[in-house]
């Protein structure tokens, strides 16, 4: 019996050390695909996504072959490891200016996932984060919304400028939680991804100062005696 107890905790302290290789290399994954992916937009892919969605496909100056021969070189700018990443972010873009919504973001969607394979490329299929089954609504919430106040209150707190500006940190956290206020508790969360996705695909900010910003971002409803207390972001690798 005292030899099975042995093996079962030999066993589960292998199986976290296994768990915890696993998440760190998920995380340098992640960080060199943000890298790699630093102040590219994908433009040629997001054009195409719309114009498929219209269903323009020969009515254009730039019909819709010619933008999937763009968006594929665009693709293959991107390492095999990374794509997934770049149409999940890119798609981040998109749901968060709240251009598209219901059929045409579906449509869209279901089309980002198969991009690789559209251009002969690997993978076949990507998964992409949807923001829950909420989006929709909270997509219309937050149209036009960028959460600038919370943005600048989270880089001034990450740069430790608090008194040598005009404007310093405290009065920042008041206007962000403003914003944060004007969002409800059900899509704040979801209002927080985006507009760190919106800050990493900007790629001003890595290593240390980005830790830093979405350990404080995961908390900022928290810091606004706001519900609820703390928000996953995904897909970062931080």
């Amino acid at each position: 019996m005292a030899r099975f107890t042995i093996l079962a905790a030999l066993f589960l302290v292998m199986l976290s050390v296994v768990n915890a290789s696993t998440e760190n290399q998920t995380g340098q994954q992640s960080r060199r695909c943000q890298r790699e992916m630093q102040g590219m937009r994908m433009n040629m892919c997001q054009q195409y996504l719309q114009q498929s969605a219209h269903g323009r496909g020969m009515e254009t100056a730039n019909p819709t072959g010619q933008m999937r021969r763009q968006c594929c070189r665009e693709m293959g700018e991107v390492s095999e490891n990374c794509r997934c990443q770049a149409i999940d972010m890119m798609m981040q873009d998109m749901m968060q200016r709240g251009e598209y919504q219901g059929q045409e973001m579906r449509e869209m969607m279901q089309t980002a996932r198969q991009l690789p394979s559209m251009c002969n490329m690997r993978p076949q299929y990507c998964e992409i984060h949807e923001t829950g089954r909420s989006s929709g609504r909270c997509q219309g919430e937050m149209q036009r919304m960028h959460m600038n106040m919370c943005q600048q209150y989270l880089q001034q707190s990450t740069q430790g400028l608090v008194m040598v500006t005009t404007n310093p940190t405290g009065q920042m956290k008041r206007q962000c939680c403003r914003e944060m206020g004007e969002v409800s508790e059900n899509c704040r969360c979801e209002a927080v991804n985006m507009m760190i996705h919106d800050m990493m695909q900007r790629g001003e900010y890595q290593g240390q100062e980005m830790r830093e910003m979405m350990q404080t971002a995961r908390q900022l409803p928290s810091m606004c005696n706001m519900r609820p207390q703390y928000c996953e972001i995904r897909g970062t690798g931080y």
